[in-house]
């Protein structure tokens, strides 16, 4: 990977990361009334490396570029209103790696292992598996991004 396409990666992840970060903090505040039923996508506590960190690191060792990153943002937008969860400093990293795992399996001809995936997203083995299944289930298996969702997501990205 170029020394540009690296660093625009790297400004692609500091934007998702922010966005997800917002999202976290807008739903602390409307939630904290009312209590959230516990998903397989929680981590028992809040995770200890930032999402712009843990995204680094996915670009990393993946080598994929940010329009995978776009995508997961429309797979994980669909996840969000079908299912009605709300985004937590507990599930936003559990969330965008299952979108991140599904998105990097559709968009190329070879792709890793789930031992390798969970080496990089810091969780099990068994529970790569377990997440990934549940996400497509919640997305009913529909993860065809249209060029015109993909496009608006890729630009707000750029």
């Amino acid at each position: 990977m170029n020394q540009s396409k690296s660093s625009r990666n790297l400004q692609q992840c500091v934007v998702v990361s922010r966005m997800l970060e917002l999202a976290c903090e807008k739903a602390a505040k409307r939630s904290r009334e009312r209590e959230q039923t516990t998903t397989v996508f929680d981590a028992k506590g809040v995770v200890p490396i930032s999402m712009a960190e843990y995204l680094s690191r996915w670009l990393k060792h993946t080598k994929c570029s940010g329009s995978v990153l776009a995508a997961a943002m429309v797979l994980l937008d669909r996840v969000l209103a079908k299912a009605g969860l709300t985004l937590t400093t507990r599930n936003m990293h559990r969330l965008f790696f299952s979108s991140l795992v599904i998105t990097h399996k559709m968009c190329f001809d070879t792709t890793h292992s789930n031992t390798f995936y969970s080496k990089i997203g810091g969780v099990g083995i068994e529970e790569v598996s377990r997440l990934e299944r549940e996400f497509l289930r919640l997305l009913d298996w529909q993860c065809f991004v249209a060029p015109e969702e993909y496009a608006e997501y890729e630009a707000f990205l750029a």
